[in-house]
């Protein structure tokens, strides 16, 4: 992005290089009640009713099953999420889900348990009516999505709640977080960047 973006560290998320995808270091949340990451609230980060993408690479440990994993959620006003990418707490697995502004949930979760103790490329994309997770370049699941995504001064977030709420903890690391606005990366399978 052109405009630069605050970033701030609180709740004991840390650098760390006990893991890393690229560079030797990631971010870790040392699995800490309220750990998290705040990207400053900014206009690029309100997602309309266009497409965009959200992706990263991410590292878990040991599952936290007492409530959902975000590596990325942008939180919004009302208690609801515009956009997350998480671990669903139910079943185990990965899910790419978006909120609009008339608080409809939209979510396409992986029908696979997330890997552990490994990293894993997950991309979550908007693309016209419909919003796609991939695991690792391969499509885990799609559904169908309509209305603007519900936009926010709030924060865009690592490792759970803005309230730093103690049951959204991530036991890992996220590495090389990528939000697009504007732009559905990835339409089908593809290979996930090596460099």
């Amino acid at each position: 992005s052109a405009v630069p973006k605050t970033v701030a560290a609180s709740g004991g998320a840390v650098v760390s290089t006990a893991q890393s995808k690229w560079g030797g270091a990631s971010i870790s949340s040392e699995n800490t009640a309220g750990a998290r990451v705040q990207i400053n609230s900014h206009a690029d980060f309100n997602m309309g009713d266009g497409d965009f993408t959200v992706e990263c690479w991410a590292y878990v440990v040991a599952r936290n099953a007492s409530n959902f994993e975000y590596f990325v959620a942008r939180r919004i006003t009302t208690g609801y999420y515009g956009f997350w990418l998480c671990i669903d707490q139910a079943t185990g697995c990965p899910e790419f889900s978006m909120c609009n502004t008339s608080s409809s949930i939209f979510r396409a979760t992986s029908t696979t348990a997330f890997p552990l103790g490994q990293w894993v490329h997950l991309a979550g994309v908007r693309n016209g009516s419909q919003i796609t997770l991939f695991v690792n370049g391969v499509q885990a699941a799609i559904t169908a999505v309509s209305g603007t995504n519900y936009g926010s001064t709030e924060p865009v977030l690592l490792f759970g709640a803005s309230d730093g709420d103690a049951r959204f903890k991530l036991n890992g690391y996220v590495d090389d977080l990528r939000i697009t606005k504007g732009v559905a990366r990835y339409i089908s399978n593809f290979t996930p960047p090596s460099t």
